[in-house]
């Protein structure tokens, strides 16, 4: 995760049970369940983002999958790109691509999913200008809203340098 949470563990009977699924099920709850170990369940969204990395081209969705596609250091005139692996999204819904250097903001890219598939990737980058990328730290943010509400946010962290 990039962020602080709070992992849940629910037992029932003495065995580890889903308690949006506790009958057991191995599918994504879809919010048609009836049987819940909730008093009150919480809104439930079953998509969400896998991972967010920079690479210094598009990569293929087999590397993204992989973990073979994330780089931690490029040159200064090597090409920057940001990508975010999602699972579940709908059509409509938002992936917000941004990036951030020493010198400010790189890019902010804001791409609307037509038809996303179960497991995908979306990338954007661009080209290092005709001096190169400055040296140092940028981050990368990718956004996965729905209706304008977040459903889930990752980070990405790479160095320029020589």
């Amino acid at each position: 995760t990039n962020i602080p949470h709070v992992h849940l563990g629910v037992l029932k009977d003495g065995k580890q049970a889903d308690p949006f699924r506790p009958d057991g099920g191995q599918t994504c709850n879809t919010g048609d369940v009836t049987e819940t170990l909730w008093a009150s369940p919480p809104p439930y969204i079953p998509s969400g983002l896998f991972t967010a990395g920079f690479s210094s081209s598009v990569p293929t969705f087999k590397d993204v999958e992989s973990g073979a596609a994330r780089e931690s250091i490029i040159q200064p005139d090597q090409p920057l790109v940001l990508y975010g692996y999602a699972f579940l999204a709908r059509p409509g819904d938002t992936l917000f691509l941004s990036a951030k250097g020493p010198e400010g903001i790189v890019f902010d890219e804001i791409i609307h999913l037509e038809d996303p598939k179960l497991q995908f990737f979306r990338a954007f980058g661009r080209r290092s200008p005709a001096n190169g990328w400055p040296t140092g730290d940028y981050r990368g943010i990718v956004r996965l809203e729905r209706g304008g509400a977040l459903i889930a946010w990752r980070h990405a962290d790479i160095t320029v340098a020589y």
